[in-house]
């Protein structure tokens, strides 16, 4: 297992341990890989982006590089929010280093220009399918948002973009087709503190049935076990 570790947070997953430099899961060797990211300016809201394009390329040669190990099976990016985020602001940053000199960096992408961060996005599941890897995308949840409308028209802002507002629903803050690319979704939830997660199948491929069934226990050799159960393994 190769664990892509964005928010450094690979310390609290479940019987995780570290012993000395090396990382383990339920005894075997995980291989955990971290960056140092970027981060933006405290004083200026818009300004030059810097490393955000650097760390980018960094961890894609990284990403193909376990793509074709042999011996890795599952490869973990924790979290896809952030990895998202570095994605974005990495093409934010390429874009403002081909403006010309003496112009005003550009404050954020166009709706127009997600079409390649969007690209490098899918691109994840594209080699992970190619290559028969294990790929598990870990996300935060965020509020939903939808258009805007008032008296059946789309609001727009000060630029011509659509404005949006929360719909009341929570969903994986991210790349917004990692659901419809996922072979299985799971959303782990917290009642109180203290308790273990219960996860929920959100996502099946296994059959549709499945969907909402949840573990009080759960995890990857617990999953198998109860698709045989069911005969769906």
């Amino acid at each position: 297992m190769v664990y892509f570790d964005f928010d450094w947070g690979v310390h609290r997953g479940w019987k995780v341990r570290q012993e000395g430099e090396a990382w383990m899961h339920m005894g075997e060797a995980v291989q955990v890989v971290r960056y140092i990211l970027p981060v933006k300016s405290f004083t200026q809201r818009y300004a030059s982006l810097q490393g955000f394009l650097d760390n980018w390329i960094q961890f894609t040669g990284d990403l193909v590089k376990v793509m074709e190990d042999k011996q890795v099976v599952t490869i973990v990016i924790d979290t896809a929010t952030t990895e998202w985020d570095l994605c974005k602001d990495a093409y934010l940053e390429d874009i403002q280093r081909n403006q010309k000199p003496g112009t005003p960096p550009r404050r954020q992408l166009l709706q127009s220009e997600y079409g390649e961060p969007n690209r490098r996005q899918q691109g994840r599941f594209d080699l992970a399918r190619a290559y028969r890897k294990n790929l598990v995308i870990v996300q935060h949840e965020t509020d939903e948002y939808q258009p805007l409308v008032i008296a059946g028209h789309v609001q727009v802002d000060d630029q011509g973009q659509p404005r949006s507002a929360p719909s009341g629903k929570r969903v994986p803050d991210g790349f917004r087709r990692t659901e419809a690319l996922l072979d299985w979704l799971f959303r782990a939830k917290v009642s109180e503190p203290g308790k273990k997660a219960k996860f929920t199948i959100r996502k099946s491929a296994a059959g549709v049935d499945l969907v909402g069934m949840g573990f009080e226990e759960f995890s990857y050799p617990i999953l198998c076990q109860r698709l045989r159960q069911m005969e769906r393994l």
